[in-house]
């Protein structure tokens, strides 16, 4: 009896661990790795209209690269009021 719920719940732990598994790896796919999302977005919404003066690309590349842990950000990226909500920086 004992062997068989050590059995079961190795199951229900692996199926959890699967499932969570996909869910992250294919919200990392989605956030991380389609850049072409964001570049459809921001033409959608008029971000590159309102930002001439700004390289959008740029600058969302770098943020997506920060939160993926892959660069440390750059206080030039960040606005003044950006500055001033994350105070670590």
């Amino acid at each position: 009896m004992n062997k068989k719920f050590i059995v079961y719940f190795l199951i229900i732990l692996l199926i959890f661990n699967i499932t969570w598994l996909i869910y992250i790896s294919s919200f990392n796919l989605a956030v991380f790795h389609n850049k072409n999302f964001y570049k459809k977005e921001f033409t959608k919404l008029g971000v590159y209209d309102d930002l001439k003066d700004y390289d959008v690309d740029k600058i969302n590349n770098e943020v997506l690269d920060y939160l993926s842990n892959k660069k440390t950000a750059s206080r030039a990226t960040f606005s003044p009021k950006g500055k001033k909500t994350i105070s670590w920086m």
